[in-house]
């Protein structure tokens, strides 16, 4: 199957390199080592796309009828620039016996819905002006003066001393009272 990659937001500097995951999961023909596309490492085969673009897995050849699913994911590289899509595809084969030959149907859900294609898109976020400076975005302007005073520690700290005076007068008092 083939898949896509997408990526939206800000214009990266220079194109990223995307890792995909295709693991078979499971099938109804009994077979201990499900089929997989040529330069597969075992159940699984991963794919790289720099920048957008798209790659297939390779063909899968299916010699027994039964239900096949595989699953599709993004490797998550850890560039910090990108917001990585977390959608799990799982594309399900129903191979059946037609007379002589093999029928297969394949359906693709992602995240549990259905879906026409595997496409992953990714968020791109240019946090740095290009010459290795992080770009600081301005904060609001309020009306407030900024005179320096933070009235919130001063409210605190006079609550603290009025509840100090009082419990050490309650204390004084139970004394004088015994």
């Amino acid at each position: 199957p083939p898949v896509k990659k997408q990526i939206i937001g800000d214009e990266p500097e220079e194109d990223g390199t995307f890792i995909f995951t295709l693991t078979a999961e499971s099938n109804t023909a009994s077979l201990n080592v499900m089929p997989m596309p040529d330069g597969s490492n075992g159940n699984t085969k991963k794919v790289s796309i720099v920048g957008a673009g798209e790659y297939e897995f390779g063909n899968i050849t299916f010699t027994v009828p039964g239900t096949y699913i595989y699953k599709i994911v993004e490797d998550n590289e850890n560039d910090l620039n990108y917001d990585y899509d977390k959608s799990i595809y799982i594309v399900t084969y129903v191979v059946t016996q037609n007379g002589d030959k093999l029928e297969v149907n394949r359906t693709i859900t992602k995240d549990g819905k259905d879906a026409n294609d595997v496409v992953f898109v990714n968020t791109y976020y240019n946090y740095g002006t290009g010459e290795g400076e992080p770009v600081i975005e301005p904060k609001p302007q309020t009306n407030n003066p900024q005179t320096g005073d933070n009235i919130t520690s001063y409210i605190i700290i006079f609550i603290s001393s009025a509840l100090g005076i009082i419990g050490t007068s309650n204390i004084l008092k139970k004394e004088y009272d015994n």
